[in-house]
C-alpha cells in the first residue's frame, strides 16, 4: 500500500547485488483490481508463479464496545479480504507455497485487539480450508519480532507489558531461519511460533479465565499467591494492614507502569505514569490475583492514586471501618461521579472516553 522506505530499498539492493531479480509493485492486496493487475503483470513479465506469502495487516486498538463498522473493515481488509483474494485469484496456479503470516493474538487473545485477533483467526481457518481442499497452505501465528513489524513501532509500555507476561521477542535472524524450516517441513496448516515463559504467563493469567487450554504445557496455576497475600493482611492490626496494603499496591503499580518504586507518588494519578488502556487491565488482573476478588476496572478509574485505591480496597475487600482509612486522594477527574452513583451506561461511557484519550496519547 505504500512505497518502499530506505531500509526496504537497502534490502532490495542487497538482493540484487547477490544476483536475485527483484520486482516491486505498489498495490493494495484488499483491492480486487490491484490484485488482478499484479497477477497479470507477473504472468507477462516473470516466470510462472509458484509461491505466495501474505504479510499485510492493520491494527485498530479499541474496546469491543467501541468497534465500529469502519474500524472492523479496516482491520479485516488487509488480513482477511486480502488473503481471500489471493486464495481465490491463484486457484488456477500450480503453487508450491501459500503462506499466511498470522499472529499469536488469535491464539491467546489481546486486550484491545479483538478485531485484530479475529482477522488473524480467519487466516488460520483459511489455511485449514485450503489443506482440506488439497491445496498448499501454512498459517504461521507469529509472536512479536524484535526489530521489525508492528512491535518495533509500538510504545515502550506495549513492549514492557509483553515481557511481564513472559512473551519474548523473535530476533530477525532466528525468525527467518524458523520460517525456512517451516516452509520445507511437513507440518500442520497452523503453527504458533513465539518465545514464551509458560509459567510466567500462567501466573499472570486472569483468574476468571480458565487456563485449561494450557494443560500439559504449563505447570503453574492461576491464582497462586493470592491466598498468602490475603492471609498476611488479615492477620495484621487495622492500621498495619492498611500500611501493608498500601505497599502491595505501590509494588503492583510500579511493576505495571515501569516506574521505580521510590519515584511513585502515592497522591499522584497513575495515569500520569503512562497507565494506558492495556496496562489498566494488567493492574486489575494483578489486584484480583492478589486478593482473590473481582475488581471492576471502574475502581481504578474512580480511585486513580495509590492512596485512593488503598482506601477503597481497605473498605470493600477487608471491611475496614471508614475511620481506619485515611481520606482518599482526589481523583484525576473530580467531576466524575462515584461508581455507586453511576448507571451502567454512564460507566461504559466514562470508560470509553478515558480509553480513547489514552489511545490518542499512545498514537502521539
Amino acid at each position: 500500500r505504500r512505497p518502499a522506505d530506505a531500509a526496504a530499498e537497502a534490502a532490495l539492493a542487497a538482493l540484487r547485488r547477490d544476483g536475485v531479480e527483484v520486482k516491486v509493485w505498489q498495490a493494495d492486496v484488499a483491492a480486487e483490481a490491484d490484485v488482478d493487475a499484479l497477477l497479470a503483470e507477473i504472468d507477462a513479465t516473470m516466470p510462472p508463479l509458484r509461491g505466495v506469502c501474505h504479510l499485510a495487516g492493520v491494527v485498530e486498538d479499541c474496546l469491543v464496545g467501541d468497534v465500529t463498522p469502519a474500524s472492523l473493515a479496516a482491520t479485516l481488509a488487509g488480513k482477511a479480504r486480502g488473503a481471500w483474494l489471493l486464495h481465490e485469484r491463484t486457484l488456477a496456479y500450480p503453487l508450491e507455497h501459500f503462506v499466511l503470516f498470522s499472529s499469536a493474538a488469535a491464539a491467546f487473545g489481546a486486550p484491545g485487539q479483538s478485531t485484530y485477533a479475529m482477522a488473524n483467526a480467519y487466516l488460520d481457518a483459511l489455511a485449514a480450508r485450503r489443506r482440506a481442499q488439497g491445496l498448499p497452505a501454512l498459517s504461521i501465528a507469529w509472536g512479536p519480532w524484535q526489530d521489525v513489524g508492528m512491535l518495533a513501532r509500538s510504545s515502550a509500555n506495549a513492549k514492557r507489558r509483553l515481557a511481564q507476561l513472559g512473551i519474548g521477542q523473535i530476533e530477525a535472524e532466528c525468525g527467518r531461519a524458523t520460517f525456512e524450516i517451516a516452509l520445507g517441513a511437513d507440518l500442520p496448516a497452523h503453527l504458533v511460533l513465539l518465545p514464551i515463559d509458560w509459567g510466567r504467563l500462567i501466573e499472570q493469567w486472569p483468574p476468571h479465565v480458565p487456563a485449561s487450554r494450557f494443560a500439559g504445557i504449563a505447570t503453574a496455576q492461576p491464582g497462586a499467591g493470592s491466598t498468602s497475600s490475603v492471609s498476611e493482611l488479615l492477620a495484621l492490626p487495622a492500621e498495619a494492614r492498611r500500611h501493608r496494603l498500601f505497599q502491595l499496591l505501590a509494588e503492583d503499580a510500579a511493576l505495571v507502569t515501569g516506574t521505580p518504586l521510590a519515584s511513585l507518588d502515592p497522591e499522584r494519578s497513575l495515569f500520569d505514569y503512562d497507565l494506558d488502556s492495556l496496562l489498566i487491565t494488567d493492574l486489575r488482573v494483578l489486584l484480583e490475583k492478589r486478593f482473590g476478588r473481582a475488581i471492576p476496572t471502574t475502581v481504578i478509574f474512580s480511585n486513580p492514586t495509590i492512596a485512593a485505591l488503598a482506601d477503597h480496597l481497605a473498605r470493600t475487600v477487608f471491611g475496614m471501618a471508614e475511620a481506619e482509612a485515611t481520606p482518599a486522594a482526589p481523583a484525576a477527574e473530580p467531576d466524575a461521579p462515584a461508581d455507586a452513583a453511576m448507571s451502567q451506561e454512564e460507566i461504559v461511557e466514562m470508560l470509553s472516553a478515558k480509553l480513547k484519550e489514552l489511545n490518542r496519547k499512545d498514537a502521539r
